[in-house]
Order: structure tokens, then C-alpha cells, then sequence
């Protein structure tokens, strides 16, 4: 059953498009997640849900009730802010409760659903502070416990964890999945952080001028990225481009690019001389051995962040920087030539439109 529908979704400010028709349809109990880059109008399109901005065309539906036009207040929806939004003269008690008291619930209710909210959320040490006497992943959970205390048909969460911390911000990404295990709840979440996106997601929501790019499950976006676009942002380090041309070595079909030449299979639908892009993903590059061996590259920068190490190194005939995915303490340094391999078998082909013309060999 759907939960929420949204069907030819628009927004323009004057002459500037800013939703351009967005087609969605999300499952009740889901988890999704809209990424992108700044601008690319997810939290618009978020604001729209809510009812906190209006839509210039096209209709939103939550189980199956037209409310492209209903105040934010009788949507069935509660959100969580990335500035927490909570009222500093209250207590965490009477913030969560807010909303609650307001719609004229009884006090024993009003009781019994603090107390169930504040021991999921573990506030309930916390009840009689102030947000100023709180940190910030404690603030951020008496936000999202009044969110929980109206028991919404849908949660909406906007960038709620880019205030924090990266220790914070982990913890948080943790807490935030514990609880839609618990609660199987329909929540959908705005961010910028693929990390976030890959981790939280049931299903994926690339955004990009507006436009859905891609819509799936976390790893069929990693492993058959539609275009380039969701290429270069779902992974990390991004995929490796590579501008190459189509070329038939000894009656088998390469693509050359500089000095790296990449056998593909024959039922890639491209012909001899054609310009395509080559994406590889650091993780299926080495450098040295058994892997078949594609180019000689040189180290520029190496990042050595403790359970791995990421090298760049730099091709002849390519103006961007190889990323390779190393072991924790490789013996390589920036200046020397090395042989780059591939352990993997799995090459990205875009066509000249950046449309994925093959994403496994």
C-alpha cells in the first residue's frame, strides 16, 4: 500500500523551474531518502510534502488523500529540522509534548505517550532540562521525539544530522535506522551524504537540477548506475571517468583511453571509433599483482586513513587523477611509477549523453 504519491510534482519561482514534474510513489513503512547536490531542490521538494511550500502544479496524496492543498497541520506528517526548532524557555518534557497539549489531549495520554516516546529516545533522565543544558545529539533526539509523540502517517527529516559532529552524526545515523526498525514507520529523509544515504535507505532518491535521475536500492545504484551523474555521486571515492574510444584489439573490443586500454565485452552495443566514457571504481584497481594490468601511473597524493589508503595517481592522456583503493599500509609514495591492475571485472561504459550503455563486463 502507498503511503505517499506524488504525480507530476512542479515548483517555479517566476520564471525559474525549480521541481521539474517529479513522479513518485512510496510503500508504506519505507525508508527513503532524497540525495543530491546543493540545489538540486530535495528540500524543496520535502517543503512541498509538508505543506510548507506550495506547489505550482501536480497533486501529493498521502494514503490515498489528496493534500496538495491541506494546511501542514492536517497532513498526517511531522517533521524534524536540521536546526532542531525546539523552544529554549521549555523543558524537553513539554517540548515534545507540545504539539500534543495543543490538539487538546488528555493529560494521562499525554503522560503515557511521554513516557513511551522518552524511553525509546532514552530522555528520560532528560525530561526536566533545557535545550541549552543538552548536546547537540540529544537536542536533535527530543526533535525527533516530537515528531514520534504524534504518531504521523509519514516522517519527514531534513538534513537532521549536518549540525553535528562526526562522531555525533554517526551515532545519530545508527539511532535514527534502530528506530525506524521499531517503529515501521514511512519516513523520508533529505541529505547530501551518499554515506547517509547508502546506510539509512530502503530505496534511494537521486536528485539533480530538479529531476529524478534514478530511483532504487541502495546497492543497484551503486552497482548499475543509470548514467554518470548517479555514477560520480553514489561512492565513495567516486568512480574513476575515463575518456575513451571504442577500438577492436586482435578481434576483441577495447576501450582506449590514453594509455589505459580496457577489454569489454562484445555485447556492448558501441562501434569502433565511437567516444564513450570508461568508469571504474577505485576499490576494483590495484596497483601491481595478479590483476590484469591497464596503464602506468604516477602517485600524486597518498591518503592514508587507517583501515585503508586511498592513492591518486596520474595518466598519461587523462586530465583527472586515477583514484585507487588500497590496504591500510601500502609501500608506495607520491612520485613513483607504478602498474595499475584491475581485480575486478566490473567496467562502467557512458555513451556520449552520459547515459550507462553497460554497467558489468
Amino acid at each position: 500500500m502507498s503511503t505517499l504519491t506524488l504525480k507530476n510534482i512542479r515548483k517555479s519561482f517566476g520564471d525559474v523551474h525549480i521541481i521539474k514534474g517529479i513522479e513518485l510513489d512510496i510503500q508504506s513503512g519505507e525508508f527513503v531518502v532524497f540525495v543530491g547536490p546543493s540545489g538540486c531542490g530535495k528540500s524543496t521538494l520535502l517543503r512541498m510534502i509538508s505543506g510548507l511550500e506550495t506547489t505550482s502544479s501536480g497533486m501529493i496524496s498521502i494514503r490515498d488523500r489528496d493534500v496538495t492543498h491541506v494546511p501542514p497541520a492536517r497532513r498526517g506528517i511531522a517533521m524534524v529540522f536540521q536546526s532542531y526548532a525546539l523552544f529554549p524557555h521549555m523543558s524537553v518534557a513539554d517540548n515534545i509534548t507540545f504539539g500534543l497539549r495543543l490538539s487538546h489531549a488528555g493529560k494521562d495520554e499525554v503522560t503515557k505517550k511521554l513516557a513511551e516516546v522518552a524511553d525509546i529516545l532514552q530522555l528520560t533522565p532528560l525530561l526536566d532540562r533545557r535545550p541549552k543544558q543538552l548536546s547537540g545529539g540529544q537536542r536533535q533526539r527530543v526533535a525527533i521525539g516530537r515528531a514520534i509523540i504524534r504518531n504521523p502517517d509519514v516522517f519527514l527529516f531534513d538534513e537532521p544530522l549536518s549540525n553535528l559532529d562526526a562522531a555525533l552524526r554517526v551515532q545519530m545515523r545508527l539511532e535514527i535506522a534502530r528506530l525506524h526498525q521499531r517503529l515501521k514507520a514511512t519516513m523520508i529523509y533529505v541529505t547530501h551524504d551518499q554515506v547517509e544515504a547508502m546506510t539509512l535507505a530502503d530505496r534511494i532518491v537521486v536528485l539533480n537540477a530538479g529531476r529524478i535521475e534514478q530511483v532504487g536500492a541502495p546497492i543497484d545504484l551503486y552497482e548499475h548506475p543509470a548514467n554518470r551523474f548517479v555514477a560520480q555521486f553514489i561512492g565513495s571515492p567516486k568512480m574513476n571517468f575515463l575518456a575513451a574510444k571504442i577500438d577492436v584489439v586482435e578481434g576483441r573490443q577495447m576501450a582506449v583511453a590514453g594509455g589505459i586500454a580496457v577489454q569489454l565485452g562484445d555485447e556492448v552495443p558501441a562501434q569502433p571509433g565511437e567516444d564513450v566514457t570508461v568508469g571504474i571504481r577505485p576499490e576494483s584497481l590495484a596497483i601491481g599483482g595478479e590483476g590484469r594490468q591497464i596503464c602506468q601511473a604516477r602517485i600524486a597524493v597518498v591518503e592514508r586513513l587507517g583501515s585503508e589508503t586511498i592513492a591518486y595517481a596520474g595518466v598519461d592522456g587523462q586530465e583527472e587523477l586515477l583514484s585507487i583503493k588500497l590496504p591500510a599500509n601500502p609501500q608506495v609514495r607520491p612520485g613513483d611509477l607504478v602498474p595499475v591492475t584491475m581485480t575486478g571485472q566490473r567496467v562502467h561504459v557512458f555513451g556520449r549523453d552520459g547515459i550507462s550503455i553497460r554497467s558489468q563486463i
